[in-house]
């Protein structure tokens, strides 16, 4: 019916917004900091 950009093409997750694209860094440097240390974590209490 309506042949807009955002339902043009796939649109997985939002990732083509630029503000969505600081969202994703954001997930992602949070990640790579809570997850090795998530991991650190189990392996320590694990023993």
């Amino acid at each position: 019916m309506r042949d807009t950009y955002t339902h043009s093409s796939w649109n997985l997750a939002g990732l083509q917004n630029s503000q969505d694209d600081v969202i994703i860094n954001l997930v992602m440097g949070s990640m790579f900091l809570v997850l090795p240390t998530f991991w650190l974590g189990a392996m320590t209490w694990a023993g």
